[in-house]
């Protein structure tokens, strides 16, 4: 065990101060609405940070084997992985078309509620590697 780690009764590492940093951020995000404000803000560039982490790791890259695949630095693999830095959508088009994949972004309502004619309603587009962009709209039955 490390010499600053404490163990808890539950096996769980614990900081040295007592509290894990999850307990801590639920504990500023009880406190604070501009914390939550921001943590909401970012909640969508942490999650593709998570899915590229977890892609390239999975796959053996380092992120500057990422980063020379996109054409890019790796500091800007690194910032994006962080999950606090917005990117653009020309910036994930070249890091999938680079590992070979496809992006797709999909619109929906907040909460799926289904729309007066009973369905729920999806836009989707996809980015192919080609460059083209196609958009579909579906329809499914609640």
């Amino acid at each position: 065990m490390a010499p600053h780690t404490v163990m808890a009764l539950t096996n769980t590492a614990v900081s040295p101060i007592g509290t894990s940093a999850q307990e801590g951020a639920q504990r500023r995000a009880a406190r604070s609405a501009e914390y939550r404000a921001e943590k909401e803000r970012l909640a969508l560039w942490e999650e593709i940070a998570t899915q590229l982490i977890l892609y390239r790791t999975r796959h053996g890259l380092t992120q500057a084997d990422l980063a020379e695949r996109v054409g890019t630095s790796h500091s800007a693999v690194s910032r994006l992985e962080s999950g606090q830095h917005a990117t653009n959508v020309e910036t994930l088009r070249r890091i999938a078309k680079a590992l070979g994949l496809t992006l797709r972004i999909v619109l929906q309502p907040a909460e799926q509620s289904p729309a007066p004619d009973g369905r729920s309603h999806t836009l989707t587009t996809e980015g192919r590697s080609h460059g083209r962009t196609q958009l579909h709209r579906s329809a499914r039955q609640a």
